[in-house]
């Protein structure tokens, strides 16, 4: 907090708290009942910089029960909480990306698949042709799809490099790949 207490001082009749001081009153309060208790909170200044802390509350007690004392041992946690929360955010990320990398990989399958059905049932050879045309473009597509992912696992230790999208081409791709599935019609 910035403020020094001087041996023998109570910082609680101080403003040595600032803007906690009613949450650590609640504190001992809680510690006088006679049970110790952990405490995990951010404390500190709001106009600079936060702090977390670990707090142990132990009431200390006579021969009789009664709680004359309460030792608090405290500990900045902070780095703790920041690589919590960093591990939280990748956790986050990286099931958002194997969410939507599983997509990517299904929909060349599917394809693949509604293809093989349709080659199946099909008796004229040119048609079966155009069948296995298209069930190649899907494999490629797939194939393409696992370079990107190699090329994507390469760019995030390296900077980013802005470029233009093509909506036109991606929706025109994905319809390709999805016209042979069940019930493309509705799409």
């Amino acid at each position: 907090y910035g403020v020094s207490v001087k041996r023998g001082a109570n910082p609680i009749e101080g403003d040595f708290f600032g803007t906690d001081t009613e949450k650590v009153l609640a504190h001992l309060q809680r510690a006088a009942e006679g049970k110790p208790f952990l405490v995990i909170e951010e404390m500190g200044d709001p106009a600079r910089r936060r702090t977390w802390y670990e707090t142990v509350y132990n009431p200390i007690q006579d021969e009789l029960g009664q709680v004359t004392g309460i030792a608090v041992f405290s500990r900045d946690i902070t780095e703790r909480k920041r690589a919590e929360n960093e591990l939280l955010r990748t956790n986050f990320e990286l099931d958002t990306f194997v969410y939507r990398a599983s997509h990517d990989m299904r929909a060349p399958l599917r394809s693949v698949l509604g293809l093989v059905n349709l080659l199946q049932m099909e008796s004229d050879e040119e048609q079966r042709q155009e069948y296995l045309r298209l069930i190649e473009k899907s494999v490629d597509r797939l194939d393409s799809f696992f370079s990107d992912l190699l090329n994507f696992s390469r760019n995030s230790r390296l900077g980013l490099v802005s470029e233009p999208v093509d909506f036109r081409r991606i929706i025109k791709d994905s319809w390709q790949t999805l016209q042979y599935l069940e019930n493309a019609s509705s799409i």
